[in-house]
């Protein structure tokens, strides 16, 4: 167990900065060694940081420049749980089939939920 403070709010701002900046180093600094991500909706369950940076990556290619906007709200669940409902938007280089057309942009209202241990994201589930 760490001696670390628990803040499921700081934790998940943390988290968001980190997405919007870009950086893979930041991002991937922000998850556990055996998080979860799961996209419902759009299919699909990664498991382990290394399967979640590889997808950030290769996603990063053909959307850069995705980011969370519009944050309507974070709410904590729980010691180490918040929801955050807020908008992903991109606008892709490349055709995303069922999406959008290279060149036209993405908006989606997600809510997100993050799941905490010792500061980083242990499980991450977003729907919209």
């Amino acid at each position: 167990m760490s001696n670390q403070t628990i803040d499921p709010t700081a934790d998940a701002e943390k988290f968001i900065d980190a997405y919007n900046s870009g950086d893979l180093g930041r991002l991937e600094s922000v998850f556990g060694k055996d998080a979860q991500l799961t996209h419902h909706n759009r299919g699909g369950t990664l498991a382990g940081r290394s399967a979640i940076m590889a997808m950030f990556e290769a996603s990063g290619q053909m959307m850069p420049g995705k980011t969370f906007v519009d944050r309507q709200s974070l709410d904590v669940l729980g010691p180490d749980r918040v929801v955050v409902r807020h908008t992903w938007t991109v606008t892709p280089t490349v055709d995303v089939p069922g999406m959008a057309a290279a060149g036209e942009k993405i908006s989606l209202d997600l809510a997100t939920f993050l799941t905490f241990r010792d500061g980083v994201v242990v499980d991450y589930h977003d729907f919209g």
